[in-house]
């Protein structure tokens, strides 16, 4: 690996992201972030294609966006880059390579953590939305694949409307069938996102919303379709864990597991009734 200069002297980040998933971008920023945060009079250099998915990944401070085309000085352009630019190249980064990110800048693995912010326009979006009754549930009904949905999902909706929760759930694809209410349709994906980011609690899949209620510091009860949790979440420096189970399938994760998680994770952030950064999150 490359020698990075030490102290107050940032390594070059110059990304080129390839095209993904919305959890999958802001996988990738988690490195950026942490990126930031150490040294905080660096610019990050980052190359996208201009797709939806890829919104969730603008609008940063101190990041320096350049969008991919096809055209002359665009695509070809930036991998051209990769071999001729003064101290280091741009880097193609995959989902895939998220440890070699942190590898290639230096910083530490062990103590990686989510970011996300949402922009003015969107929390007062998020207001009229939400309303005014606390605590705020965000319940996403899927994920982008067609493996991340939970049949049973409706029971734990039920469960916080009981206690009487303002629970907002996300449902692009209809799989609620019109269950409860929801952003249904084809929202802007900030739009969109800016529902769990501004929730008191959430509870999800391991996608895109999920990884903005972490991002934001919001407590989260994760589903997750696959046995070992994934290394982008062992460890999770902020908010920290509390506990995980492992399974193969999301079907095959018990309801009474999923509501129990769910009541420790609501007795928490109702005594410490103070928004967002409230505690803690778990996963299975």
């Amino acid at each position: 690996m490359q020698e990075l200069p030490e102290g107050d002297v940032a390594p070059d980040l110059r990304w080129y992201i390839t095209p993904c998933g919305i959890g999958d971008y802001l996988c990738v920023f988690m490195a950026v972030g942490a990126y930031l945060r150490k040294w905080p009079n660096a610019i990050a250099h980052i190359a996208y294609w201009p797709c939806p998915a890829a919104e969730c990944i603008l609008g940063w401070d101190r990041v320096a966006y350049t969008a991919i085309t096809r055209q002359p000085d665009g695509y070809w352009d930036i991998l051209q880059q990769s071999s001729r630019h003064l101290d280091m190249p741009w880097w193609v980064c995959g989902f895939n390579t998220r440890k070699a990110w942190f590898d290639r800048l230096g910083l530490d693995w062990e103590h990686k953590r989510m970011y996300y912010r949402i922009t003015p326009g969107e929390e007062q979006f998020a207001s009229r939305v939400w309303g005014p009754q606390r605590p705020r549930v965000s319940l996403q009904w899927h994920g982008g694949a067609a493996h991340k949905t939970y049949s049973h999902m409706r029971e734990v909706y039920d469960w916080f409307e009981k206690r009487g929760a303002n629970v907002v759930g996300l449902d692009q694809r209809g799989v609620s069938g019109g269950y409860g209410r929801a952003l249904r349709g084809d929202y802007p994906v900030r739009e969109m996102l800016s529902i769990p980011a501004t929730a008191d609690m959430h509870i999800g899949m391991c996608s895109g919303p999920s990884y903005a209620a972490i991002g934001s510091n919001v407590p989260t009860v994760m589903l997750l379709p696959y046995d070992d949790p994934d290394e982008i979440f062992e460890p999770l420096e902020s908010p920290p864990v509390w506990s995980h189970l492992k399974f193969s399938d999301i079907e095959g994760i018990p309801l009474s597991d999923i509501l129990r998680s769910c009541e420790e994770m609501w007795d928490h952030v109702v005594e410490n009734m103070c928004g967002q950064g409230a505690g803690e999150w778990r996963y299975w």
